[in-house]
């Protein structure tokens, strides 16, 4: 079945606390429990308020105290545009069907308000692939590329996969056979 990234923007740190033992870092609890306060920027969809409740409670359980703030859509876009947040939750939808997202989320010639790169990445490595990337007409040495991209990202983790979404089609018989992207766009519906 096809699927799809959903990343979270800037999660890294945080998350990471529910598996590193976070008073060895420097974050003790204080008197009520809490080792510091974060504030995670959604939008107003059902899916996203629901995640952010649900970090909130896990991330609780390790005493992290994770307010939650489910803004309009352009208003979230405004802000994380602005760089004024300290965690947020996107998903990517049809965006990684080509190489060159690469370099729309994670090159510094994108950072805002020239892109896509909104928690501000910088990796000298991946502008350097990124550019390869986009004048390579070899389709072998650009897919070596993309896979040095890709591998370099993963180990920086600027975003973390929270998980793949499925890519489902509920539909009549009729409409026949329906080819549904693992990019989770909505091409097929251009067939009919």
């Amino acid at each position: 079945m096809p699927r799809t990234p959903v990343l979270g923007v800037g999660l890294g740190f945080a998350f990471l606390f529910s598996v590193i033992p976070i008073g060895a870092a420097s974050f003790p609890h204080a008197a009520n429990g809490v080792r510091f306060h974060l504030t995670i920027k959604v939008s107003t969809d059902e899916q996203a308020r629901l995640i952010g409740a649900a970090l909130q409670d896990q991330w609780k359980k390790i005493g992290v105290d994770l307010e939650v703030r489910s803004l309009e859509l352009a208003t979230l876009f405004a802000e994380l545009t602005e760089g004024n947040f300290q965690l947020s939750y996107l998903k990517w939808v049809g965006a990684n069907n080509d190489p060159d997202v690469f370099a729309l989320v994670f090159s510094t010639k994108r950072i805002p308000p020239n892109g896509s790169n909104r928690g501000r990445y910088r990796n000298p490595q991946i502008d350097e692939l990124t550019d390869a990337i986009r004048v390579e007409i070899n389709q072998q040495k650009r897919k070596d590329l993309t896979s040095q991209a890709q591998k370099t990202a993963a180990e920086d983790l600027p975003y973390i996969p929270l998980w793949y979404a499925d890519v489902v089609s509920v539909h009549q018989r009729t409409l026949g056979e329906l080819s549904l992207s693992p990019t989770g766009d909505y091409e097929f519906l251009a067939a009919h």
